[in-house]
């Protein structure tokens, strides 16, 4: 038997010194998560030896949000995400505008549209 890591089997080939490194920044980040949540939130019951999670920071993800790595509660993510969509509730995310030249590249029968032209926009574009 050998080791079959998934993320490598989905994207294909070895992890990339970036790959690396962004994974050892993010298993740094939860160990620190893990050590603070277990000496500082989590409060121990002595006769029972339970540990009380209630806080709603107590189950949380750990993702990249506005250029940094940061944890965010299972339940903010649950309201502000369309799960039928896998998407943001919150509207239009920048990358959005990028999909109709992405199509065009991905040689998709699509129409290419004004908005590509300048990510600062806001309107729905027209097209061309």
């Amino acid at each position: 038997a050998r080791q079959n890591i998934l993320g490598h089997m989905q994207q294909g080939g070895w992890p990339s010194p970036f790959d690396r490194n962004v994974a050892t920044k993010m298993a740094a980040k939860t160990v620190n998560w893990l050590i603070e949540q277990l000496t500082h939130v989590a409060a121990r019951d002595d006769a029972s030896g339970t540990v009380h999670a209630e806080d709603p920071s107590t189950a949380t993800l750990l993702g990249m949000r506005t250029r940094a790595y940061r944890f965010q509660p299972v339940q903010e993510i649950k309201e502000e995400t369309d799960f039928t969509y896998r998407m943001s509730k919150a509207g239009c995310q920048w990358w959005m505008k990028l999909r109709s030249i992405m199509n065009i590249m991905a040689q998709h029968d699509s129409t290419y549209q004004v908005e590509g032209l300048d990510p600062t926009s806001l309107t729905d574009g027209e097209t061309v």
